[in-house]
């Protein structure tokens, strides 16, 4: 298993909270004890972190890479002040321009795994019934 490929199950796990807990708990308030309520809290709002942050970057200019793609080297390469953490997962703010070409080719070959990833994810989870949550 590649760097990518687990970085890849990192991300898609965090990417599919959509689902806000706060309504469901609302609706249907003894169906869910407090711990898995604190935890689908919390992964709940790394989603809305990341979704921010993939949102905000084509403005910004810069690109929003995980940490394990660059290999330890964020302080060599001079990254380190622009560290974003959201939960336990860090992403560095880079400009496309900055990266050098090992770098630019794991996090191409990232950007196109996890859209894949993502779209296999929004399929399968169209094809279920009404009760799916």
């Amino acid at each position: 298993m590649t760097n990518i490929d687990t970085t890849i199950e990192k991300y898609v796990k965090i990417a599919k909270y959509g689902i806000n807990p706060f309504r469901c708990l609302y609706f249907n308030p003894s169906k869910y004890t407090l711990v898995q309520f604190a935890k689908w809290c919390q992964q709940y709002l790394q989603n809305r972190i990341y979704v921010a942050l993939i949102k905000t970057a084509p403005i910004t200019g810069f690109e929003v890479v995980p940490s394990e793609l660059l290999l330890r080297q964020a302080k060599r390469d001079g990254y380190s002040d622009r560290r974003v953490m959201a939960g336990g997962l860090s992403f560095y703010l880079i400009k496309q321009s900055e990266m050098s070409k090992g770098l630019l080719k794991r996090y191409l070959d990232f950007k196109e795994e996890m859209s894949k990833n993502l779209r296999n994810e929004v399929s399968s989870n169209n094809k279920g019934g009404a009760g799916d949550v």
